[in-house]
């Protein structure tokens, strides 16, 4: 039978989604428990006060990650029209990479006189 801690573990990792960061989330509820609660004996309800100290911390991590995305990856109109406008050629870039592609055209044998690629056959 799995112990309290392999339980906790098993099912936070679940919903955060990474075994390190649900190691680290059963620890600081741990401490937290032990901390705010020293007093208590009774194993049934030093079990449901780490479930619900865990829960917590689980909704504070979930918090934090949308937290950070919302600073780091802003979806909005205005971001998306800006990012579309920035990737846009600049007007330099598109008369040097003409002058390139004319160039190379320029490069190339009169039609008459291409290479097929194929070897002649004697």
């Amino acid at each position: 039978m799995a112990s309290t801690h392999d339980m906790l573990l098993a099912s936070v990792a679940r919903q955060v989604g990474s075994r390190l960061d649900a190691e680290d989330i059963v620890q600081t509820a741990l401490l937290r428990v032990y901390r705010a609660r020293p007093d208590i004996t009774e194993v049934d309800k030093l079990r449901s006060y780490l479930w619900a100290a865990t829960a917590n911390l689980v909704r504070d991590s979930w918090r934090r990650s949308a937290d950070a995305r919302r600073q780091h990856e802003p979806y909005c109109a205005e971001r998306v029209g800006a990012l579309a406008y920035s990737a846009e050629p600049n007007i330099d870039d598109m008369i040097a990479l003409r002058h390139t592609v004319l160039a190379a055209l320029r490069a190339l044998p009169p039609p008459g006189m291409r290479s097929t690629g194929a070897a002649a056959v004697p």
